[in-house]
């Protein structure tokens, strides 16, 4: 008998250890995919619009059209003296009239004062010398003479009671004619521009 339920103890023993608990299968965790930066997080690479240049800034080589200064008109040359038959390069828009006691023309205007042209009478110095012995009785200071290709030219100056005088004696032959051209002028800028004028006599 003891021998049967030794038996019996030892089978269920063994039914025992088969019908264990059946462990459970664990779940699969769930795979996560590999940490990847969302398509939109990418910046393109800047690109700048072709042909296009930066706004505010001006095309090489071009001012703007503000900057640009209109020509100034050259001053009108070229007076006629119908007096003497001769031009002279002065503005056009000095006065001329007769010139007084003598055949000629008298040219009036800030840009010379007053000078006379004219066709000289025996009063007029014939030579250079001749019109350095005119010029002493003047008291003559800056004295300067020029040797023309047709003629000759004295310029000097003096003081009077007006202040300093600017003298201009000139003769040329043009044309076939004697011509005189002079003045008494009270600043060194009509001086100047009278024997510049004085020099510029043409048919």
């Amino acid at each position: 008998m003891r021998t049967v339920l030794a038996l019996l103890a030892v089978v269920l023993l063994a039914l025992t250890g088969c019908q264990g608990k059946k462990e459970e299968p664990k779940k699969d965790e769930a795979k996560k995919p590999a940490a990847e930066a969302p398509a939109g997080d990418e910046k393109p690479a800047a690109e700048e619009p072709a042909g296009e240049e930066p706004a505010g800034e001006e095309p090489a080589g071009e001012e703007p059209a503000g900057d640009e200064k209109p020509a100034e008109p050259a001053p009108s040359t070229g007076l006629r003296l119908e007096a003497v038959g001769l031009t002279i390069d002065l503005p056009a828009d000095l006065t001329v009239s007769d010139a007084i006691g003598e055949t000629g023309a008298m040219i009036m205007g800030g840009a010379v004062g007053a000078m006379t042209v004219s066709i000289p009478d025996e009063s007029k110095p014939a030579t250079l010398e001749a019109a350095k012995e005119e010029a002493d009785m003047y008291s003559p200071e800056n004295l300067k003479e020029e040797t023309l290709e047709d003629g000759w030219l004295l310029s000097f100056t003096n003081t009077g009671g007006m202040g300093t005088n600017y003298w201009v004696m000139s003769r040329r032959e043009i044309g076939g004619k004697a011509i005189s051209c002079s003045t008494t002028c009270s600043t060194p800028e009509q001086h100047a521009a009278v024997i510049a004028a004085c020099k510029s006599l043409k048919p």
